[in-house]
């Protein structure tokens, strides 16, 4: 390793071991919260899926210690493989948060080794946030330094820069020295892959499980030493467009946009998420924009694929990442244009906390009562003050299963 690399290394590990939570704002640990409620309700909506299955019979299969939770199943496996598991399961939906600087999905990465750790080590709630925020920043700027070189090249972010941000979380969880944090880092870095071409595949949200467990493994061997939808929305609403008069719709969109959601003619649920005409059709058709929006049903409906044939899309060089100009034009001539960036359309906190909760509800009521719901949000808007995570868990998911799973109590 080159001089200045090892620089660059030690001075994130050096802002990674020593940062004083002290100095970082209230207002981002509240920030930290939601990210935190959303990523609990992308997880508990997605534990059905095969992949989770295929995983638990992994893990099964492997064995271990029952040390941490499988989030909204009455099971418990070891740390490592719950950091596998749950992060598959938050990323299967597709629907976890995003950032800019980071490319990708960053949470999906950092939450869950973070909470089988905390689990585990029965670590407080102001020290599992704390932790979330290092590994995030330190996410970013390497992500910063990787540039969108990176994944125009073929790389899959939340898998590759995953894999550092997860070890930098846990590393600071399990309080390593600058030195200690140095080699969790290289042991991450070394591990990291992950590749855009299996998007539409299981693999992708396997990305985000193996990302977050294998940071966790690095902290652990060093301590032993969507643009286009939300433009046309805008449009259609703001100049009280009829879909019946539409003639033609118009996509200006950007190639990583195209890239990720390039598909024309999707045939599934899941292919409609990566279906720049259908995001855009179904969500003037039904105004439905979460999870409930990307069904085999809505992708076959009538009236969604007939508006699909009326959109065209177009590349334009010069967007940029999510950028996105839509131009419709009616039956009677008329022409309208939106604009519409959702990566610098960031709301405030008290709109983004509203909207979270909303996705929480939606997405954990399918498995908990109302009252459970309610009960896990509240916790999460005063975790901070939790003294032990592993109470957490236990008060908010274990004692409270839904009787609808039958699974065993361990993996082991």
């Amino acid at each position: 390793m080159s001089e200045q690399a090892m620089g660059m290394t030690q001075k994130l590990a050096d802002f990674i071991a020593t940062t004083d939570s002290a100095k970082i704002p209230k207002e981002i640990y509240d920030h930290a919260k939601v990210a935190f409620m959303d990523w609990l309700a992308v997880t508990v909506g997605g534990v059905n899926d095969p992949l989770v299955f295929k995983l638990i019979k992994y893990a099964q299969t492997m064995g271990g210690n029952p040390q941490a939770t499988l989030i909204g199943l009455p099971l418990k496996t070891s740390v490592s493989q719950a950091a596998l598991i749950n992060g598959a399961a938050s990323h299967v939906l597709d629907y976890d948060d995003t950032l800019v600087s980071f490319f990708g999905h960053p949470s999906v990465t950092i939450f869950p080794s973070l909470l089988a750790l905390s689990e585990w080590k029965q670590k407080s709630g102001h020290d599992f946030l704390t932790a979330y925020l290092i590994g995030l920043q330190t996410g970013a700027a390497i992500g910063v330094c990787a540039g969108l070189d990176h994944y125009m090249a073929g790389w899959h972010a939340t898998a590759t820069l995953g894999h550092l941000a997860s070890a930098a979380g846990c590393a600071r969880l399990l309080g390593l020295t600058p030195q200690q944090t140095a080699y969790a880092l290289g042991i991450a870095a070394t591990q990291s892959s992950g590749l855009k071409r299996v998007f539409g595949t299981m693999c992708k949200p396997f990305h985000a499980g193996r990302a977050s467990q294998a940071g966790l493994m690095a902290a652990l061997l060093a301590q032993n030493d969507h643009s286009p939808l939300e433009a046309a929305l805008t449009l259609v609403k703001n100049q009280n467009i009829e879909l019946s008069d539409i003639k033609t719709i118009t996509v200006h969109s950007s190639k990583l946009a195209l890239d990720a959601a390039g598909k024309m003619k999707p045939a599934t649920g899941l292919e409609g998420k990566f279906s720049i005409p259908f995001c855009v059709a179904n969500a003037l058709c039904t105004g439905i924009t979460g999870n409930q929006a990307f069904t085999d049903e809505k992708v076959r409906d009538s009236d969604i694929r007939q508006l699909m044939e009326k959109i065209n899309v177009v590349l334009d060089e010069k967007k940029l990442a999510l950028e996105a100009h839509v131009f419709i034009e009616t039956l009677d001539g008329r022409k309208h244009e939106g604009f519409s960036d959702i990566l610098q359309q960031i709301p405030p906190l008290p709109i983004k906390k509203d909207r979270v909760l909303k996705k929480f509800q939606d997405l954990c009521g399918v498995m908990m009562k109302n009252e459970q719901v309610g009960l896990i949000a509240g916790k999460i808007d005063r975790l901070e003050t939790e003294k032990n995570m592993a109470d957490f868990i236990q008060r908010g998911f274990v004692n409270n299963q839904d009787s609808k799973s039958n699974r065993k109590s361990t993996t082991g």
